[in-house]
């Protein structure tokens, strides 16, 4: 039998053309490959930059922590910066507004005393060492509104090349297992090899262990750019575990940071990212994490027989019908005082079809998500 093959679009955007040759002149084939199954892009056109603009909300008015006092100065070998530019170069990543990439910095690596200097100026870059103008000139990102599979936007902000691999370097001065000492076995998305591998996995065997049980899908609107800073970043400075970037996660998001729009003549609009992190950031998917993970546990505590899996913010949640729709009441009380919401379309509500779900139970967990989604979606329900 032959193996299933991926959907190719009936009509693929010139600009996903555009960066696949981009990538087979880098010699990335099998990501040029990949490229052309993507969704493409938007035109900046008036609606999609209106879209932007409310994918940026305001922040509220909970002042940022500051940064814990004795957070340490990092270091980095001018061995760790040349590694790390032979590895990413290949990737082909994109450039920020400067136009420098890794591939760029490489023949830098190459000369003793240019990487010496490189390696300084990344030091400086992760603890914080720089002027106001300067940091807001490295915190400023090309924004890139991706098309998603349902013809919505994806705001994407691209940042300088430099910090990038400041932030990266950093995290890998975090001793191994960290994150997922901190963050395991409620998410999974970060830290965990073959994170939704696991998911996928744990939800089914509990599944067929427990078919009595439901599953229940949530998802967060706008989850990455909607949860408040002062949450992500209280959760982090409590955490010594992650030290090493305490300086750099300030650098990035102690302050706004310029979002520029453009088209192939030049830009045409400006946003200031103030609340969330940034999808593209290197930093993001941590500090998203580290914002979210109080509230579950505390949505799933004492709640023996239920299991949460997180990916990121997809969760997957399993158990009796009344720990689930206990949790899911807990969930969304707790969900606006970290600034996020959950997303009623993209979630979903299953159990088996020999399991009888009574109309009384599960208060507004029954009576939203299990007639309002099922009534959306119709082939949502018992399996």
């Amino acid at each position: 039998m032959e193996a299933p093959s991926a959907p190719v679009p009936a009509t693929i955007a010139p600009s996903v053309v555009r960066r696949a040759l981009a990538l087979v002149s880098a010699g990335q084939l099998r990501r040029a490959a990949s490229s052309l199954l993507q969704s493409g892009l938007h035109d900046p056109s008036p609606e999609i930059i209106q879209q932007l603009r409310d994918l940026h909300p305001s922040p509220p008015p909970d002042p940022l922590p500051s940064r814990p006092a004795e957070a340490p100065s990092v270091s980095f070998s001018s061995a760790s910066v040349r590694a790390f530019l032979r590895e990413r170069a290949p990737r082909g990543s994109a450039p920020g507004l400067s136009g420098w990439t890794e591939s760029l910095l490489l023949p830098l690596a190459e000369d003793s005393h240019l990487l010496l200097a490189l390696t300084s100026l990344l030091e400086d870059i992760a603890c914080g060492r720089l002027d106001p103008v300067s940091r807001t000139r490295l915190l400023s990102c090309r924004l890139i509104p991706a098309r998603k599979k349902d013809n919505g936007v994806r705001p994407i902000a691209v940042s300088e090349v430099f910090l990038r691999a400041a932030s990266s370097l950093s995290l890998r001065l975090l001793p191994s297992g960290t994150l997922s000492r901190l963050l395991a076995p409620l998410q999974l998305g970060l830290g965990s090899a073959a994170g939704a591998e696991a998911i996928i996995h744990r939800v089914q065997s509990l599944i067929e262990l427990h078919p009595d049980h439901v599953l229940l899908s949530l998802d967060f609107v706008n989850g990455f750019n909607s949860m408040f800073r002062h949450a992500m970043l209280e959760r982090l400075y409590a955490l010594p575990e992650l030290a090493a970037v305490w300086r750099i996660a300030d650098l990035c998001y102690g302050v706004p940071s310029p979002l520029h729009l453009f088209d192939r003549d030049g830009p045409v609009a400006s946003f200031t990212s103030q609340r969330g992190s940034r999808q593209g950031c290197v930093l993001g998917t941590l500090l998203f994490c580290l914002g979210l993970q109080p509230i579950l546990e505390e949505a799933s505590g004492d709640l023996d027989k239920l299991t949460v899996s997180a990916y990121i913010d997809d969760l997957a949640v399993t158990g009796p019908l009344e720990q689930v729709s206990i949790f899911f009441e807990r969930l969304n009380a707790l969900s606006p005082a970290v600034g996020l919401s959950i997303s009623l379309p993209k979630s979903s509500l299953l159990w088996s079809c020999d399991l009888l779900v009574p109309g009384n139970v599960g208060g507004r967990l029954t009576s939203i998500i299990f007639l309002s989604l099922t009534a959306r979606f119709p082939s949502l329900g018992p399996w």
